[in-house]
């Protein structure tokens, strides 16, 4: 059975859903962030990727994430986010977390594809 979610945005139109997923994201403080042992070595990775080349391409970003989504098969992945579930995670859950890997994946072949929007003209798109 599926949970009601805590507040109703159903009446925000797209625009103002994203304008207020993004107040949010700035509202946080980075140090109130919990990052894991492989979240930070995962970080740690990237940064040094990134030092190595002053003005990174796209496609070298994408590369530094693909190293880190695509490790393994597609099973590996799947198993990887469901082992990553807490124990009474519901299938809804799962099957969401499934979905979102996907939706990455995706977005990373699109990205190598060099199929990208900037942020300021997806901003421009979305917000009018």
């Amino acid at each position: 059975m599926a949970t009601r979610p805590k507040f109703d945005f159903s009446h925000l139109t797209p625009a103002e859903r994203l304008e207020l997923a993004e107040e949010l994201w700035d509202s946080l403080k980075a140090d109130a962030i919990p990052v894991t042992g492989p979240q930070a070595a995962e970080l740690r990775r990237r940064r040094a990727l990134l030092d190595q080349d002053a003005a990174p391409r796209p496609s070298h970003i994408s590369e530094a994430a693909k190293g880190y989504m695509t490790a393994g098969t597609t099973k590996d992945r799947v198993l990887g986010v469901v082992q990553q579930l807490p124990e009474d995670a519901t299938v809804e859950q799962a099957i969401e977390q499934i979905y979102f890997l996907a939706k990455v994946e995706e977005g990373l072949r699109q990205a190598d594809a060099g199929e990208v929007v900037s942020h300021e003209d997806a901003k421009r798109r979305l917000l009018g």
